[in-house]
């Protein structure tokens, strides 16, 4: 049996990704990633939830955890093919795909993330 996967949604670029990347670089990330590894925005909701039941985890392992690292390798391996120039820019994605994956999900605005 194979996943099934809600479909991407679109998500206007915050203030603090303008800093690091556009618009048009966010969207073609959002693409390679729905397409070769959808699995990442559900694992996200998965995370979120998690750790919102839990706040008192530590910080630090909450940064560092699988599906972060797991994350920023596969933006490492497509970084140049989806326009990433630099970790500011790759951090930027993940917290864009975080916000992605809540509405893809239908996660409740009062769900915050840390």
């Amino acid at each position: 049996m194979t996943n099934t996967y809600p479909p991407l949604q679109e998500r206007n670029i915050s203030k603090y990704s303008e800093k690091f990347t556009d618009q048009e670089t966010l969207d073609r990330a959002m693409r390679i990633i729905y397409e070769r590894r959808p699995d990442f925005f559900k694992r996200s909701v998965e995370r979120d939830k998690k750790w919102e039941a839990d706040p008192t985890q530590d910080e630090e392992a909450w940064v560092h955890d699988e599906f972060v690292m797991d994350f920023h390798t596969f933006l490492e391996n497509v970084a140049e093919e989806a326009g990433l120039p630099d970790l500011n820019a790759r951090s930027s994605v993940l917290s864009h795909a975080r916000e992605v994956a809540k509405l893809m999900y239908g996660v409740p605005p009062k769900i915050q993330t840390r």
